[in-house]
């Protein structure tokens, strides 16, 4: 089969994005670290990660697969996805991804106790990482085919990984807002800033001081680390949910009990270690 082979842009990746001033709030624009991803009904955000010699759409796992649906062997949520990146000039990259066709290939893969997702869709030149060959089953809707990527030598393990560290998240909240009120430009990502508030580690997962809502679901969680004049911003984790509160009443002369859920303004992320296991060696 002919390899098409295209030419990418790494800027996350580079020194110059994980390094910058003390006094830098991001190394860049902040609209190329977030992907925005449709698959079916589904709708969340994700990542693109560059590791082992290819190239991978990261995301959480139910972003991709109805986990509701049963208790194993979770089905697609639909057999093609969309993802959509923003470039510092303001152009966009549209992918689509025949998902269908990449798992038949093994192409796609999830943790199984974990929510987290990749799905390979390019292969690097071995001298040239710069060169790559689209897999079987990718597609662009738009003349752009290159995205800000993240190097795998550029993240931030769990046990490497401090509590009470800042933290931006990415994503695309599709869920907040009003129809009637049209504050919010849904086809652009916001970010949230944090602080990593502590570590299940059972589950070995993140909590976060940091909000986030339907739709945030698979965006990236980025590290900032200051280092005397120097600040570095690396990948830790992957946002996966929100962390509810639950407010309950009994009213005990009917004998009904109400319960209202909001969310707490903390989230669950999962390490970066997830994906960086599941990458082809």
């Amino acid at each position: 089969m002919k390899k098409l082979f295209y030419l990418i842009t790494v800027i996350v990746g580079s020194s110059k994005s994980v390094t910058a001033l003390a006094d830098s709030a991001l190394p860049n624009p902040y609209v190329v670290y977030a992907v925005s991803i449709s698959a079916g009904p589904s709708q969340g955000s994700g990542f693109i990660l560059q590791a082992s010699n290819s190239v991978y759409l990261v995301t959480a796992r139910h972003v991709l697969f109805n986990v509701n649906q049963s208790p194993t062997n979770w089905p697609l949520w639909g057999a093609v996805a969309t993802c959509t990146a923003h470039l510092p000039d303001s152009s966009q990259t549209v992918m689509t991804l025949d998902l269908a066709t990449l798992m038949q290939s093994g192409e796609v893969r999830y943790s199984p106790n974990h929510d987290v997702a990749l799905a390979r869709f390019e292969e690097c030149n071995i001298t040239n990482k710069s060169l790559v060959a689209l897999l079987p089953g990718i597609s662009f809707q738009t003349k752009q085919t290159i995205f800000d990527q993240i190097n795998s030598d550029l993240c931030s393990k769990f046990d490497q990984t401090e509590v009470g560290r800042d933290v931006f998240i990415f994503g695309f909240p599709s869920s907040i807002g009003m129809a009637q009120i049209p504050q919010i430009d849904f086809s652009l990502p916001l970010l949230r800033k944090g602080i990593i508030a502590g570590k299940n580690a059972s589950r070995r997962v993140y909590i976060l001081d940091c909000p986030s809502y339907q739709g945030n679901s698979g965006g990236p969680v980025i590290g900032k680390e200051s280092n005397g004049f120097n600040t570095q911003f690396p990948l830790v984790g992957i946002v996966t949910e929100m962390v509810p509160y639950t407010e309950s009443w009994q009213n005990t002369r009917l004998g009904y009990i109400n319960q209202n859920i909001s969310n707490s303004g903390y989230s669950i992320a999962e390490p970066i270690d997830i994906a960086l296991d599941m990458v082809w060696k």
